[in-house]
């Protein structure tokens, strides 16, 4: 086993190297899309080998790891034990930024990981992390248990994350904020009103787990969770369930893809503990409990024609209110 790792260790440090000396080799050119997936395998490769070092990092690199600045090395960097086999890139060249969504081991947990980097000059500058570990979900989870299993039996990112906008129908980066950002200002106070764009066939993956058009068990809904998890996303918002959502804060779009028509975003979301209005759905009455809870989110949005496609989040439970650490 010792040779193994010794070994494993010998391969990651020589491919983070060799991804320094192709950096360094092209100095001075822009970091495109492929560029910046490069720097996620290198920040997952290094990250695997415990060892930073490696890495091409600027002077003054800052690393958050669920909100919290460390230096960079600590936490998930000593703790985990391995990479999973989903993974999916997100990239800005224009902002030289990336997010990923990725499965990882540490030690008897499955987490899943979302990082976000920023690459200046060919060097990382910018490190955010958000680790969902099973301690992290809690009783607000609902139906997004085993959050890395249910993405591992996924296998692969939906097939959408990677189909081109054609050129005639690619919005700018402005719209394509203002359309993500309406489906946070739906969702917070849901009443039923707001301004919901989402296609006929719009679905949303929560860690790993679809939360629309889900199918019932036998003699229906027996929950909130479930009653909500049975609608299309425009309906969902539209019946007002999410009244229980207080605020949608701190938000940050930091990844901007008008070819794929791409949006990464990260937030806070805040329960704040009263009870919502009941809501009448198919002759039934449903009342969800007040929670004080904060959810940190890293939230992606395939946008067509002004419209929202698909939703992936990556999401755990944070003290209530706490602030990203991240400027706006």
């Amino acid at each position: 086993m010792r040779s193994i790792r010794v070994a494993w260790r010998a391969f990651a440090v020589a491919a983070v190297s060799a991804f320094a000396l192709s950096s360094a080799a092209h100095a001075g050119t822009s970091c495109d899309a492929k560029c910046l997936k490069g720097f996620v395998d290198a920040y997952l490769t290094a990250l695997v080998a415990h060892d930073p070092s490696k890495l091409p990092i600027a002077e003054n690199v800052r690393f958050t790891e669920n909100g919290q600045e460390l230096p960079l090395g600590e936490a998930l960097w000593v703790t985990n034990t391995g990479l999973g086999t989903y993974k999916n890139y997100f990239t800005d060249p224009e902002a030289g930024q990336a997010v990923a969504y990725v499965t990882i081991h540490e030690g008897d947990n499955f987490d899943v990981l979302a990082v976000r980097l920023k690459v200046t000059d060919k060097k990382i500058a910018e490190v955010e992390s958000i680790v969902v570990r099973p301690s992290g979900m809690g009783a607000g989870a609902g139906v997004m248990s085993s959050p890395a299993a249910n993405l591992e039996k996924l296998a692969k990112p939906n097939p959408l994350w990677s189909q081109v906008i054609s050129k005639s129908e690619r919005m700018s980066r402005e719209d394509l904020i203002k359309t993500a950002n309406k489906y946070f200002t739906g969702l917070q106070k849901n009443d039923g009103k707001g301004d919901y764009p989402f296609t006929d066939d719009c679905n949303r993956l929560e860690n790993g787990t679809q939360t629309t058009n889900m199918k019932l068990p036998p003699g229906g809904a027996t929950s909130p969770m479930q009653a909500i998890g049975a609608m299309g996303c425009k309906a969902q918002f539209a019946s007002g369930m999410y009244n229980m959502v207080a605020r949608i804060r701190d938000r940050r779009f930091l990844v901007v893809d008008p070819v794929h028509g791409v949006v990464s975003a990260f937030a806070f979301c805040d329960h704040d503990g009263r009870p919502p209005p009941p809501v009448t759905w198919q002759g039934q009455t449903i009342q969800s409990k007040g929670l004080l809870w904060t959810w940190e989110i890293s939230e992606t949005f395939k946008v067509e024609k002004g419209q929202l496609r698909f939703i992936e989040a990556v999401l755990t439970q944070a003290p209530y209110g706490m602030k990203p650490n991240w400027p706006e």
